[in-house]
């Protein structure tokens, strides 16, 4: 195991003429052991945190870490046999494939695979209602601890059930003047981050 061995041609013709130089035709190390190599994936906050590491008895000629999305092709993150990385684009509801390949000095290969599908961690709303006259104050928030904020809306439902965009800021104050007397009113504040994990809020309240 190690062992390199070599294939060397010298030619003669009939003659007997000899070229006294040897040609080295063919090299050959025997390895019948294959790398061995890992590579592990669990989702930290909004992003994958990828492990990695690949050993060979006789040495490595190279390695590649690729990532697969939804059974798409593969895309390559690194070319170092060892490391961890953070994996910061995944999106929601996707599921991603980590493909470790290792080649030692013989030219033998060993793959291993990590999979998980990503859901992230989703944003935090908060929405207020409070009735002053035949006004409604509204407060709402939005944000995310580990991204930013994509997207952020604020509704109300009228009373014929179609719902009405309000705001599209993440966060602010309001005085609503468009309450329907007697009837009561839903609102929803809606927030989704840069990784696609939404979460929504909502309130109901009338005026007499």
């Amino acid at each position: 195991t190690g062992t390199v061995h070599y294939l060397n041609l010298r030619a003669f013709d009939h003659a007997g003429n000899v070229n006294p130089e040897w040609a080295q035709v063919f090299t050959l190390m025997y390895d019948p052991q294959a790398p061995v190599c890992y590579v592990v994936a669990a989702v930290e906050g909004d992003d994958i945190a990828v492990q990695w590491s690949a050993v060979d008895n006789t040495g490595l000629l190279g390695c590649q870490l690729a990532v697969e999305i939804d059974g798409g092709a593969p895309l390559t993150l690194t070319t170092e046999c060892s490391g961890t990385l953070a994996y910061t684009t995944a999106l929601a509801g996707q599921e991603y494939l980590f493909r470790l390949a290792a080649t030692d000095l013989a030219g033998t290969t060993r793959e291993n695979t990590a999979e998980l599908t990503y859901h992230g961690t989703p944003p935090q709303v908060q929405l207020d209602a409070v009735r002053a006259g035949s006004l409604i104050n509204l407060t709402w928030s939005a944000s995310d601890v580990h991204s930013a904020l994509g997207t952020c809306s604020l509704e109300v439902q009228n009373s014929e059930g179609v719902w009405h965009e309000l705001s599209t800021d993440c966060s602010g104050e309001a005085a609503w003047e468009g309450a329907e007397p007697g009837f009561l009113h839903t609102f929803r504040l809606t927030a989704a981050d840069a990784h696609g994990n939404e979460a929504s809020a909502e309130g109901r309240l009338g005026v007499p």
